[in-house]
């Protein structure tokens, strides 16, 4: 049976290799939603130290602080490119750099039709500033009034919910995008059949999400131990149901 390709990409696959390259190979207009989670530019030595067992934790590919305004420009243009018109694109990300998204969002044209926060409890403890409890997620279309919205009982800006933890006996990413968050953007923000794309697809969360609802998916992960574990997390994972990488 003949898979269904997008360029040199099959799609329901996740491609080892850096974004900035591998979106090169992607026809433009192609996509009808993007969940994008990139690198913060902040460091997550102290979490890992803290938290984790380093013999269990995939590497993680940050971005220097100094870089990361170019980085996000030179990110976000390519997935303008591979939108469809009427397409969507959700960016995750912290307060740090969060001026860099936003401005690099609005050079480029999208319109940001909603800002989210995703409020989470139990975080991190600090000493000396308020301990952060939130993400950002900037909700931006191609089009100001044509896009995919399956609005649902009144939804609103602020998400609840706790930031996941791994408990399955494999090697564990330190970050990980709950299925319930990006649940709300693949079904708010597409509809079957169509194909939703992650240019930073880490732990596969988003593989696992589209496969639940039935879009296609394409994705990438520039780390390949993530890499491996994104995508037999992916692969064992039919409907998302139960799998034992959760």
């Amino acid at each position: 049976m003949t898979r269904l390709r997008v360029g040199l990409y099959e799609l329901d696959e996740i491609y080892l290799g850096d974004c900035l390259e591998l979106m090169k190979d992607i026809p433009r207009q192609t996509i009808d939603l993007i969940v994008a989670d990139p690198p913060f530019g902040i460091a997550y030595v102290g979490a890992r130290d803290e938290w984790w067992d380093k013999s269990q934790v995939t590497e993680y590919a940050e971005v220097h602080v100094e870089d990361y305004p170019v980085f996000t420009e030179k990110w976000i243009k390519k997935a303008y490119r591979l939108l469809k018109n009427e397409g969507t694109m959700y960016v995750v990300s912290g307060w740090n750099n969060l001026e860099c998204v936003l401005r690099s969002v609005r050079e480029m044209g999208l319109c940001i039709q909603s800002h989210v926060i995703w409020h989470y409890t139990r975080p991190q403890p600090t000493q000396r500033r308020f301990a952060t409890s939130h993400y950002h997620i900037l909700h931006t279309t191609k089009h100001p009034n044509k896009y995919t919205f399956n609005k649902g009982h009144y939804p609103i800006d602020v998400w609840i919910r706790q930031r996941e933890r791994w408990s399955g006996r494999v090697k564990k990413t330190l970050t990980k995008l709950p299925v319930d968050i990006v649940s709300k953007m693949v079904t708010y923000s597409s509809n079957v059949e169509e194909l939703v794309f992650d240019p930073f697809m880490g732990s596969g969360t988003t593989g696992v999400v589209a496969k639940r609802y039935n879009r296609h998916f394409l994705g990438f992960e520039i780390v390949e131990e993530t890499w491996k574990m994104a995508k037999e997390r992916i692969d064992s994972s039919p409907w998302g149901v139960g799998d034992f990488f959760e």
